[in-house]
C-alpha cells in the first residue's frame, strides 16, 4: 500500500511540474484530448472511434483538435497515462471507465491545471470533484430507471427484493443506490455478492428461492448475467429480473428481464444522433454503439467548453453546471455537481 501511494505522489509530482504553465493559451496552440480506456474492451474502441469523427467534424469547421490515448488495459496505473500525456500537451482528459480508474479519480479530480470527463457508471463520480463532469452512462439514472420499474410490476404490490452484486465499489455503489430507492418499512432487499466472472449460481438460486421474493437484480458488468439467469429459471423463479446494461457494446433484449438502455441505442435518435449514426457508418462501416456516441458527445462538449473558457482548464466546469446541451444521444441534463443524464428507456 506504502509503495502505492509513493508511485502515486511521484505521478502526481511529475503531472504537476508538466502542467506548471498548462494554463497560459500558448499551450493551446493545438488543442488535444486525450482518451485514458481500457483498449482490451470494445467499448474503448467504439469511444475513440466515436472520438475521432466528431475530431473530423471540428476539424472541417476550421477548429483542430487532435485525439491522444493511452490504454490501462490489464491494471496500467491510469496516472501514469495522465502523467504521459500531459507531456505531449493534453491538458483535457477522458478516463474511463470504473474498474480503471474509480480509485484515482479523486486524486485526478483534485489536479490542477487539467480537466476530467469519468466516463464512469460510478454513481457519485463528479460529486466531490472541483474540474470535472461526467458525460457518459450514470449509474444513479440507471440504478432508478431499474428501480421503477421494479416498483410498478405491472401494477401488482411489490415485496422484498433480492439482489446479487459483482464484489466490486463500482456496482456495490448501484445496488447502493437502487437499494435506497426500493427501502421502505414493509420492503426488505437480500443482497448476496459473486466474484466477477462467476459462473455457478445454482447455490445462489437455492439461497433466493426460500425468500419468496418479488423481484431478483443482477449489479455486474453483464459477462455473468446468462449464467446467474439460468440457475434462477432452472430453480424455478418465475419473478421479473432487471441487470445492469454493463460495457457491452450491444445488448439484446431477452423475455422477463428489465434493462435500462440508452435511447440512442434503442433506436431513438435526434436529428444530431441520426445524422452521428449515418456518419459513423459511413466512415467505419458499421452501426455506432451507444460507446461511440458517448465519445462523440465528449469531444464535441469539451472542445466547446474549451472554446468558451478561452482555453483555460480552470473555467472549464461552469460549461458543465446546471445547463442542458443538445447532443446526438439525446438531451444532455448537467445537474450543479456536473454530473449529466441523456434519455433512457426501459427494455425488456
Amino acid at each position: 500500500m506504502k509503495n502505492c501511494m509513493f508511485f502515486a505522489a511521484a505521478v502526481c509530482a511529475a503531472f504537476f511540474g508538466c502542467v506548471g504553465v498548462s494554463e497560459k493559451k500558448a499551450d493551446f496552440a493545438a488543442p488535444k484530448i486525450g482518451f485514458i480506456l481500457p483498449m482490451k474492451e470494445p467499448a474503448a474502441a467504439d469511444v475513440l472511434d466515436g472520438a475521432r469523427l466528431a475530431a473530423q467534424e471540428l476539424a472541417d469547421g476550421g477548429a483542430k483538435f487532435d485525439i491522444l490515448s493511452r490504454d490501462v488495459s490489464g491494471g496500467a496505473n491510469p496516472l501514469k497515462a495522465v502523467a504521459d500525456l500531459s507531456g505531449e500537451g493534453v491538458r483535457v482528459f477522458c478516463a474511463g471507465f470504473d474498474a480503471n480508474i474509480i480509485a484515482y479519480h479523486r486524486t485526478m479530480s483534485s489536479m490542477g491545471g487539467a480537466f476530467f470527463n469519468f466516463m464512469m457508471f460510478y454513481p457519485p463520480a463528479t460529486l466531490e470533484g472541483k474540474n470535472s463532469t461526467r458525460i457518459f452512462f450514470n449509474g444513479a439514472q440507471e440504478g432508478g430507471i431499474l428501480s421503477a420499474a421494479l416498483l410498478k410490476n405491472g401494477g401488482a404490490p411489490l415485496g422484498d427484493i433480492t439482489a446479487v452484486c459483482d464484489d466490486s465499489p463500482e456496482w456495490k455503489s448501484m445496488a447502493d443506490f437502487a437499494g435506497f430507492e426500493l427501502s421502505s418499512s414493509e420492503r426488505k432487499m437480500y443482497r448476496d455478492y459473486f466474484t466477477r466472472g462467476e459462473s455457478r449460481f445454482d447455490l445462489f438460486a437455492k439461497q433466493i428461492m426460500p425468500l419468496k421474493t418479488s423481484a431478483a437484480l443482477y449489479f455486474g458488468g453483464g459477462a455473468e448475467f446468462d449464467a446467474f439467469f439460468k440457475a434462477m429459471r432452472n430453480a424455478g423463479y418465475d419473478r421479473p429480473v432487471a441487470r445492469t446494461r454493463g460495457l457491452a457494446p450491444f445488448v439484446r433484449g431477452r423475455d422477463g428481464v428489465y434493462m435500462a438502455v440508452s435511447a440512442f441505442e434503442d433506436g431513438v435518435r435526434t436529428a444530431e444522433g441520426a445524422r452521428f449514426a449515418k456518419a459513423f457508418e459511413e466512415k467505419y462501416g458499421r452501426k455506432p454503439s451507444a460507446f461511440a456516441v458517448y465519445g462523440f458527445d465528449s469531444v464535441k462538449l469539451l472542445a466547446k467548453a474549451m472554446l468558451d473558457s478561452g482555453f483555460d482548464v480552470s473555467k472549464m466546469r461552469r460549461s458543465f453546471v446546471s445547463v442542458s446541451r443538445d447532443c446526438a444521444a439525446g438531451r444532455a441534463d448537467f445537474d450543479s455537481s456536473a454530473d449529466c443524464t441523456t434519455p433512457m428507456v426501459l427494455k425488456k
